[in-house]
């Protein structure tokens, strides 16, 4: 744990919950919360970002991001880059809730300097292992989607489509729902377009 004496920081967590659809189409659905955390640090070892290490089997997804993010005239910055330091598995997340597949954790802190405080940040992806492999059926269809999902919340800083509005970025995401299998290049198109990126409000 990191610890800071008399600092705090902020880890704003979103989370994709899993639950079992009740309704006769028996479908799994996900849904985000955003989970605002307030750590109280000890101690007076300064706060600093972790070590960056993408999973191997993950990092594909965020290059190919990036690159579908360009091709559609979306710049992800190198200060967005640099912020995202792990892409990772995890046998655990930090939050309560049930049925949680992935997250994006978004870390502040401050560090005392000379004539004042400096600001630390940094972000993380954590995926749920095994709650994902159940979920997924081992689709890579499936995982990158749920990536890019992730990953448009820590790298273009955005929150969620309104709940109407289908897209990766919809609040709800079924997994009974087969565009992602079937076009998958008109699902970026519209996730990377001015409209729907205009309807996608900046994540708090």
């Amino acid at each position: 744990m990191l610890t800071f004496c008399k600092k705090t920081f902020l880890l704003i967590v979103f989370v994709f919950i899993a639950c079992k659809n009740s309704d006769k189409a028996k479908k799994t659905v996900l849904s985000d919360v955003i989970n605002n955390k307030v750590l109280q640090a000890v101690g007076v070892k300064k706060i600093k970002p972790p070590e960056r290490f993408y999973h191997p089997d993950l990092i594909g997804f965020a290059n190919n991001f990036i690159s579908d993010a360009a091709r559609y005239g979306v710049i992800i910055t190198d200060q967005s880059k640099e912020l995202l330091r792990v892409i990772n598995f995890s046998d655990k997340l930090d939050t309560t809730e049930t049925g949680v597949l992935a997250s994006c954790n978004r870390y502040r802190g401050e560090n005392q300097a000379f004539g004042g405080v400096i600001e630390v940040r940094w972000n993380t992806i954590q995926v749920l292992k095994d709650a994902t492999k159940r979920y997924t059926g081992e689709s890579h269809i499936l995982l990158r989607e749920l990536l890019y999902h992730e990953l448009y919340h820590c790298l273009l800083n955005k929150g969620h489509l309104p709940e109407d509005v289908p897209g990766i970025m919809n609040p709800f995401f079924q997994r009974g729902d087969q565009r992602a299998f079937k076009d998958w290049d008109g699902l970026i198109a519209d996730m990377f377009s001015k409209k729907l990126r205009d309807m996608t409000p900046d994540a708090p």
